[in-house]
């Protein structure tokens, strides 16, 4: 079979481990690009050779997750072995360093034309055409079939067509292929639209890796497989008509970076400003992170619960359920703004957890809770008593396990806790042995730059949870578990630049 899927193969793991700064601006005739129909909906785009800082960087980073000394030349022991699985007609032995790197050139893309098995190919810039083809047929095997079209010739095997056309090589399904060599003789190119650039723009400096998404364009992909998934998708992701998504890979010497950029209006990918309350809590929290609105996230989750033809989530039959406590929805929804919310514990005896609410009123927040305590503390329920902090009540029942359910308010927070220690820490206003001293979750809020601090997972607290639940009885786990050592942080930002809105998560690497 033709060696069109080792190449593939061989070019993206090179690529994983030696590219360079991507990101910005619009596409030149000799980016990959340009030659990518323009209505696919997905492309993924990357820069091959890397100098300077970003050549250490990329590996020192991989140097450390893996373990090896020398990981670009394990990587390429790897392709070579692959490249060789199945002699070639020509009978070369084939090696990654002599038989495409000298032509390989700075730039790779590939794109996909939708999904369930759609059609997509690979364009690599190449610096030698003749060597590139050169290549293509020394790797040629017993029962490729030479093939043309529009003037190129190419190489078919089991549904896979490689060919050099123009200054690249084109590697992919037949169909995704022959769109390739049609935008090359003048069809329009993705490189040449204006969601593609105004996405690019948004690409960080340095990015390792970038994937674009037109959600307009999988949203037709999908629509002309399934409607109600169309919909579903739609009801997600909102207006999706130039909507796009760009994510992108940044490697750094002790850190993997994760930016998002996208123009959609998902409620999701919004993030609140929780900083202050999330520096606040408790230094032995695992994880924190923020919830933008929470009164708003109600009436926007009610309000999908409704379409979806749940019973009894109307806004009158639940104020129905609530006259009792002498509250409304409306209420509950107005009172409620920014949260965040904390976990810890390192088993599941002293797991704890609460949630922080910010009071948009604090007089109608107290009140909220005060009625919701007053009609819980009067119907007697076995288990219900005062709460032991603010104007609230607690829970304790052996559904709930070790803990109580609390919930209180007090100097302008509602807590919703799990836990009585966890709970008074939610009320908690600086000071000793709090996330904010914490050297860790310091240098976890510095990587993020400007971006605004949404969440903050501590990795080896999340690991030694994980071993006293049990997790060190999954072979899997206990395999992974040397490299997962080696993480130190999950830090989550959020921003926006423009019409676009920013999401960034950095995990950080210890050497």
């Amino acid at each position: 079979m033709l060696r069109a899927r080792a190449l593939v193969c061989a070019v993206a793991a090179a690529t994983a481990v030696s590219l360079s700064a991507c990101g910005g601006g619009g596409v030149s005739s000799d980016d990959p690009a340009s030659l990518a129909p323009a209505d696919a909906p997905i492309y993924v785009q990357a820069v091959v050779r890397p100098q300077g800082k970003q050549k250490s960087d990329v590996e020192s980073l991989a140097s450390t997750i893996s373990g090896l000394a020398d990981p670009t030349g394990r990587l390429i022991d790897l392709i070579n072995q692959g490249l060789n699985q199945n002699p070639p007609l020509s009978g070369k032995h084939l090696t990654f360093q002599r038989d495409i790197e000298p032509w390989l050139g700075d730039r790779a893309g590939i794109f996909v034309e939708g999904f369930n098995h759609a059609p997509g190919a690979g364009i690599l810039q190449t610096t030698d055409p003749k060597a590139s083809e050169k290549f293509i047929q020394d790797s040629r095997q017993k029962g490729d079939r030479e093939r043309s079209y529009r003037g190129v010739r190419y190489l078919l095997s089991s549904g896979t067509a490689v060919a050099v056309v123009g200054d690249f090589l084109v590697v992919g399904d037949q169909p995704a292929f022959k769109d390739a060599v049609d935008v090359s003789k003048g069809a329009d190119s993705l490189g040449d639209q204006g969601d593609f650039n105004d996405a690019l723009d948004h690409a960080p400096s340095g990015s390792l890796l970038d994937v674009y998404a037109s959600l307009e364009g999988i949203d037709k992909a999908i629509r002309a497989n399934d409607a109600g998934n169309a919909a579903a998708f739609e009801g997600t992701v909102g207006e999706t008509a130039g909507k796009t998504v760009l994510a992108s890979l940044v490697p750094h010497a002790d850190s993997a970076e994760l930016d998002i950029a996208t123009n959609a209006e998902s409620r999701s990918l919004r993030l609140a400003d929780s900083s202050n309350l999330i520096r606040d809590f408790p230094a032995a929290a695992f994880a924190a992170i923020a919830e933008p609105d929470v009164g708003e996230t109600i009436k926007a989750t009610l309000a999908q619960l409704q379409r979806a033809g749940v019973p009894g989530v109307s806004k009158q039959a639940i104020d129905q359920r609530l006259a009792p406590a002498g509250i409304t929805l409306d209420d509950i929804t107005g009172a409620l703004g920014d949260a965040a919310i904390f976990a810890e514990g390192s088993d599941l005896r002293s797991l704890q957890a609460a949630a922080a609410i910010v009071a948009t009123d604090p007089g109608k927040a107290s009140d909220l809770v005060g009625n919701l305590a007053s009609l819980a503390l009067s119907g007697g329920g076995p288990g219900v008593s005062k709460a032991p902090v603010g104007n609230g009540f607690e829970v304790r029942t052996r559904s709930l396990g070790r803990q109580p359910l609390v919930i209180t308010s007090q100097d302008g927070r509602v807590v919703i806790g799990y836990g009585e220690q966890a709970t008074r820490q939610a009320f908690s206003q600086g000071g000793a042995g709090t996330l904010g001293g914490d050297p860790t979750f310091k240098q976890a809020q510095q990587a993020l730059g400007g971006s605004t601090l949404a969440g903050y997972v501590s990795l080896p607290k999340v690991f030694q949870l994980a071993d006293a639940l049990g997790a060190l009885h999954s072979s899997g786990y206990v395999q992974a578990r040397p490299y997962l050592d080696k993480l130190t942080y999950a830090v989550i930002g959020s921003g926006t630049q423009g019409d676009f809105q920013s999401l960034k998560v950095i995990v950080g690497v210890r050497g």
